[in-house]
């Protein structure tokens, strides 16, 4: 219905808490406070997996609201705020097949570090979990 142009906000949030991806997040950020979640472009794909160019503007507007900490979902995500050098937690993408609850609750334990300032990449591999620092320039 939306595919190509802006889904109003409100449907947007009802359907991605619906959704795989929303199912995980709710996983990650349960009862953790004033949680603002967006996409790196307001525009909605026709499919499941479209992939639509990053909306360089959007993320930079979301990015001057001062959101504390970021969580990058996704390697478009991260891409899209490698000047960012704030609080930052980077994950992949919540609908990736071998993303375990394991791994979701280290991400969850990050974000509630992460108000010391630290910048991770959460990292499943086989066996286990790698947390990367990533550098106050940003993410290679």
């Amino acid at each position: 219905m939306y595919a190509g142009r802006r889904w109003p906000r409100d449907l947007w949030l009802t359907a991605l808490w619906r959704s795989r991806s929303g199912t995980r997040l709710k996983v990650i950020l349960d009862g953790l406070p004033d949680v603002h979640i967006d996409n790196t472009t307001p525009i909605v794909g026709a499919t499941p997996d479209s992939v639509i160019p990053t909306d360089r503007k959007h993320v930079r507007r979301l990015l001057a609201a001062d959101p504390g900490i970021v969580l990058a979902c996704g390697k478009q995500a991260e891409r899209a705020i490698t000047k960012w050098r704030g609080a930052l937690v980077v994950m992949p993408h919540p609908t990736w097949r071998c993303l375990s609850n394991e791994a979701l609750g280290q991400v969850r334990d990050q974000l509630l570090q992460a108000a010391d300032g630290r910048r991770v990449r959460v990292r499943p591999t086989r066996g286990a979990i790698l947390l990367e620092p990533i550098p106050a320039g940003g993410c290679p």
